[in-house]
């Protein structure tokens, strides 16, 4: 599969486009670029509130290549699953996840968050091409907690959280600490 990352204007917004083919229908995912940094791209998480580290509305800056990356990624594995359903949605996200932790040798959350958001909204995407079904931020949020949760149990040895400590003197201190070591606790 090919993939052409073209730069557009839609409604006073600068976005990029990335037209990808599932089962031989065109699907554009699209992504805002960032007002301070062109290599950015900004998106809206779907993240419950209960599950951020802050308390406003965030919205997600992350590499533009990283996005588009993960997104390619993602939507070639769905595309070679037999039919477009919730089934091999989940299917694939856990496969990407498993690539990941491959890779890596380790999940930590807040790459988990974002493969989640994105896989969001690759289904936002993906169902309102092939159904005409828009995925509300309600549905999104139980899917978020939903991926999350099934996340922690399929993948638990391999999880990482970050514990995140602010003080006067050092500033921001990030730690990882394993998901198992945290439930012995």
């Amino acid at each position: 599969m090919d993939f052409d990352i073209n730069r557009i204007l839609i409604n006073g917004h600068d976005l990029l486009v990335m037209i990808v083919n599932i089962h031989n229908k065109e699907v554009p995912i699209m992504a805002k670029i960032h007002n301070a940094d062109i290599g950015l791209i900004e998106y809206e998480t779907y993240r419950p509130k209960d599950s951020q580290y802050n308390t406003v509305e965030i919205c997600t800056a992350v590499s533009a290549v990283d996005y588009f990356d993960d997104m390619k990624y993602f939507c070639q594995l769905f595309a070679s699953k037999e039919q477009v359903s919730i089934q091999y949605f989940l299917e694939t996200f856990f496969q990407q996840l498993k690539g990941h932790i491959d890779k890596y040798e380790r999940l930590v959350d807040d790459d988990l968050y974002s493969y989640i958001d994105q896989a969001i909204i690759a289904k936002k995407i993906i169902w309102l091409t092939f159904y005409n079904e828009d995925v509300d931020s309600s549905e999104a949020t139980i899917l978020w907690r939903k991926l999350k949760n099934d996340s922690y149990k399929y993948f638990r040895d391999s999880i990482y959280i970050t514990k995140r400590e602010f003080s006067i003197s050092k500033g921001l201190d990030l730690s990882l600490l394993k998901l198992t070591d945290l439930e012995d606790n």
